[in-house]
């Protein structure tokens, strides 16, 4: 519930209608520590999360020590409608690769556990 969804989303994702660029995007779910139970828990919503569409602006990566205040700074900001915590960011701890990129981009220690109210 703290992820607001765009009209018709819900809809789209439902009936497996998703962006072009939405497999691209979804590589990244390996970098979810919680994924596969995530992706059961929610099979509508989690997708969504990685919509290509919205994903400008979306995530901020805070302090937990801040994070509070940053939210309802973003709240009281006249052209923000909607500001949540929706994760935490995780030390990555095994040789299991995170996320492969091509280019020269690199497997990153950390990894984001997507919290349980995040897709209700």
């Amino acid at each position: 519930s703290a992820v607001p969804f765009l009209r018709g989303a819900l809809e789209a994702s439902t009936d497996a209608i998703v962006s072009s660029l939405h497999r691209e995007n979804y590589r990244s779910r390996r970098s979810v520590i919680n994924h596969e139970e995530a992706a059961k828990s929610y099979p509508i919503k989690y997708p969504l999360l990685f919509d290509p569409q919205t994903a400008g602006g979306l995530l901020f990566f805070v302090s937990p020590d801040v994070e509070e205040e940053f939210v309802d700074r973003l709240l009281r900001d006249g052209g923000t409608k909607f500001a949540a915590v929706i994760g935490e960011l995780t030390s990555h701890t095994t040789d299991e690769e995170v996320c492969a990129a091509a280019g020269n981009a690199r497997s990153l220690d950390q990894r984001l556990i997507i919290s349980s109210s995040t897709a209700d």
